[in-house]
């Protein structure tokens, strides 16, 4: 029985000598919950350090469509400057082409 939401991750190697690499082992990982239909971004989480920079990467998601990549990019370089920006982007970019895959496999 398929639900109406599916869990996606997708993982980047993070520079290191950064507080993330060393917490999770020099990667960065994206949780998406993600409408099954649509693309839509329900909820995230990923592994960044602190609650803010967590905090701050799902609001600016939450909302966001896997097939409208182009502006989950741009939404990162204009409002998120921390070190992982380029992680976090790929690993973005890595739960889309599941999602795809997803949807390929399910029509």
């Amino acid at each position: 029985m398929f639900k109406e939401y599916i869990l996606i991750t997708g993982y980047s190697h993070i520079q290191s000598g950064t507080t993330s690499a060393e917490q999770y082992g020099g990667y960065i990982v994206v949780s998406l919950e993600v409408e099954r239909n649509s693309g839509v971004i329900i909820n995230v989480d990923c592994s960044l350090t602190t609650e803010l920079a967590r905090d701050y990467i799902k609001r600016l998601l939450i909302g966001k469509n896997l097939l409208d990549f182009v502006s989950i990019e741009k939404v990162l370089k204009q409002n998120y400057f921390g070190v992982a920006r380029k992680p976090v982007t790929y690993a973005l970019r890595n739960c889309k082409e599941k999602f795809l895959d997803i949807m390929e496999k399910n029509e």
